[in-house]
This record gives structure tokens, sequence and C-alpha cells, in this order.
């Protein structure tokens, strides 16, 4: 039987890695310093001196990288690649012990959950050619509260995983009518193809 909770909880773990990777992490190695999360492969990697030391390391690079329009273009190719391996991992080792092939679905869902989240936020950022510090601010805040919902509350953590995706696919199909009209984007190139 599958248990519902620990999917939640790493669902939701899962999506706040798909937002900000390292801030995701680090609060995850906090709570497991001070007893708040359960003891895994992960949790053990990420809390030893090295793992905190290497997430500390990331979570300043990403808060100064973020201030410059190049920088911004960094930090997004890199979570790009490396959030939906991190959104696997987190789901999988948080899922609990619901046997192998379960929790290899889980860890899929995992990752095409933060690869889409990761996605759908490249796109904003490619759409208005930088994301301004309150996109920013809500980005790492949603992460945080995530996280601290799906350690503590993992019902309410996946109604929020849910709600948020949601409003990402509603935020990508109004982008798809946006660029399917005539005169903008995907309609122009489709056009300029079809006269020649």
């Amino acid at each position: 039987m599958i248990h519902i909770l620990e999917v939640l909880t790493a669902l939701g773990l899962a999506a706040a890695g798909g937002l900000r990777t390292s801030l995701a992490l680090m609060i995850l190695a906090i709570a497991a310093n001070a007893g708040y999360s359960e003891n895994n492969a992960l949790t053990q990697l990420i809390t030893t001196p090295l793992g905190i030391t290497v997430l500390g390391v990331w979570c300043v690079f990403e808060l100064v990288a973020t201030k410059t329009a190049l920088g911004q273009r960094l930090v997004q190719a890199l979570q790009f690649f490396i959030a939906p391996v991190t959104g696997a991992m987190i789901a999988s080792a948080f899922s609990g012990e619901i046997g192998m092939v379960p929790q290899i679905l889980v860890g899929f869902a995992g990752a095409a959950l933060a690869a889409t989240l990761q996605a759908v936020y490249m796109g904003y950022f490619f759409r208005r050619g930088r994301a301004e510090a309150p996109v920013q601010l809500l980005q790492e805040g949603l992460c945080g509260i995530l996280v601290l919902l799906a350690l503590a509350t993992p019902v309410i953590a996946g109604f929020a995983v849910f709600g948020l995706l949601w409003i990402v696919l509603q935020q990508s199909y109004s982008w798809r009518k946006h660029f399917n009209r005539p005169g903008t984007g995907v309609a122009l190139v489709r056009n300029s193809y079809s006269q020649s």
C-alpha cells in the first residue's frame, strides 16, 4: 500500500527543489540537523560539514549572481538542468518504504514536477528579459514555505503543490495563446515558412 503522506511530502519537497534547488536543500539540511526531518541517505549526505559548506556557497552564489542579467541567465541555465535531478533525488529519498517500483515512480514524478516549475520560470524569465526582485523573492519564499509545509503538514503541502501546478499550467496555456496570435511568436514563424 502506498503511503499518501510520504508521497505528498516527497512531491512537496521536489516542488521546492524545482523552485530553488540550493535553498530547498539548505533548509532540509537545517531541518535534519534540528531533528525535524527523517534520516535517509540524502539528509545524511547534505548534513555533513562538506555538504553544508557546498550548499552555503551555492546559496550565496545564487544570491549574488542573480543581481545581474548575465548572472540570472547563468543561474537559470544551471537550475534548468539541476532541478529535475534534485527533484528526483528528494522525491525518491523522502517517499519512504513504499517499495522499489513506486519509489522510482515517485522519483520520476518529482523530476517532472521540478522540471515543469523550472521550465515555466525560465519562460517567464526569457519573456520578460529579466526576473524582477519581487519575483525572485516570491520564488524563494514559496520554496521555503513548501519545504516547511512538506515536513510539518504534508497534506497542505500536497494541496499547495497541486495549486502551484495548476497556476503554472494556466500560465503556460496563456503564453501559448499569446504566441499563437497572428503577428507574434510562433504564428509569425509559421507565416514566414508558408510564404516561402
